[in-house]
């Protein structure tokens, strides 16, 4: 490449001296369009390398806001008393279904005869975004049924079985 650049340079040279300034020969002029399109085509290819990040860094900043939105949602759900659900929020829909993962432990309050039995849950969400985009995720859940009366302040024991 450079000895090609030497030769143009000095073929140019020659014929300013002669005074034959006739501008650009057709070789000229395709090896300086090559030249010039292969230091395009890259910047090329990055702008669009850029704008495809740039889409897909928003779909996850909305996917990610979604599901923040969801996950605190879930935070108030009991799932021993809501095991399934549809949740609609701006932005999509969360569905929930809970499952019991482990036997339920039954406490008893000291002073008192009503009982509460908690149970460790996998809550399986499901989040549809407006856009059809679904997500499926998997999260561990504590739930508990409430006993018929509730002594407030006082601790629960566990129950021998």
């Amino acid at each position: 490449m450079r000895r090609l650049g030497r030769k143009l340079w000095a073929r140019l040279a020659a014929r300013r001296a002669a005074g034959r300034d006739e501008g650009f020969s057709t070789i000229e002029v395709i090896v300086a369009l090559t030249v010039l399109s292969v230091g395009i085509v890259p910047l090329l290819q990055t702008q669009f390398e850029v704008q495809r990040l740039s889409q897909r860094l928003h779909q996850a900043s909305l996917e990610n806001h979604a599901m923040t939105q969801s996950l605190r949602y879930l935070r108030n759900i009991n799932p021993a008393q809501n095991p399934t659900g549809t949740w609609v929020f701006d932005g999509g829909r969360l569905q929930w279904t809970a499952a019991l993962l482990d036997p339920e432990t039954e406490f008893r309050f000291a002073q008192a005869e009503s009982r509460t039995r908690i149970g460790y849950y996998a809550v399986d969400i499901t989040l549809v975004l407006d856009d059809g985009t679904r997500i499926l995720r998997r999260v561990p859940r504590v739930g508990y049924t409430e006993p018929e009366s509730v002594i407030a302040g006082i601790e629960l024991t566990p129950v021998d079985r």
